[in-house]
């Protein structure tokens, strides 16, 4: 286990399996989809599952550091922005300069975007657990296709609505209590209620 301090539970596993389930209702998959359809949603159920192990890993070899959420933060997005910048050319050649509004526009998202979710993710781990954390992971398609139907006004199906419903049940099955506490309430005379 990659936290050892975190216990698996039925409650939990039945949440994530639940949010799981959601995330396939949202995308449809029973239709049997092809073409870049398939790329598309394997890329959406790949970012997810990598998103998720994400919590895990900071929670055992970076949550635990000193310093502040945005000073760790920083330096995981220029340590992974040298990599990239290694990475990238070899791949795909050398990048060419976008102009000035794209280039604007992609600090604007890194900042704003990535910098400020990098930030209030690495608190969340530090603030809950990462289970309980890596739930928001399963929002990501549903927010995917809702930002879809509003800007490329794509079609919402029935599944895309129920979908939603069931990811966030799961979230919810996961936040609750492992066990109920009972609370003796004081009798009449100091005593014990039955």
């Amino acid at each position: 286990m990659l936290v050892p301090s975190e216990r698996i539970t039925g409650r939990r596993v039945a949440g994530l399996l639940i949010g799981f389930a959601g995330v396939l209702c949202v995308l449809g998959v029973w239709r049997g989809v092809a073409g870049a359809t398939v790329a598309g949603t394997l890329a959406c159920l790949g970012s997810t599952a990598s998103y998720g192990a994400t919590f895990a890993y900071m929670q055992r070899f970076f949550a635990g550091c000193s310093g502040s959420a945005a000073a760790l933060s920083a330096a995981q997005l220029v340590c992974a922005s040298v990599e990239l910048a290694v990475v990238a050319p070899a791949l795909a050649g050398l990048p060419h300069w976008p102009g000035v509004p794209a280039a604007v526009a992609l600090l604007a998202l890194g900042a704003l975007g990535t910098g400020l979710a990098y930030v209030l993710n690495l608190g969340v781990i530090r603030a809950a657990e990462p289970t309980v954390a890596s739930t928001v992971t399963y929002v990501i398609p549903v927010w995917s296709m809702a930002i879809g139907a509003v800007l490329l006004a794509e079609p919402v199906g029935w599944n895309t609505v129920v979908g939603g419903v069931v990811v966030v049940v799961g979230v919810v099955v996961t936040r609750f209590p492992d066990r109920v506490r009972v609370v003796a309430l004081p009798g009449p005379r100091g005593g014990h209620a039955p």
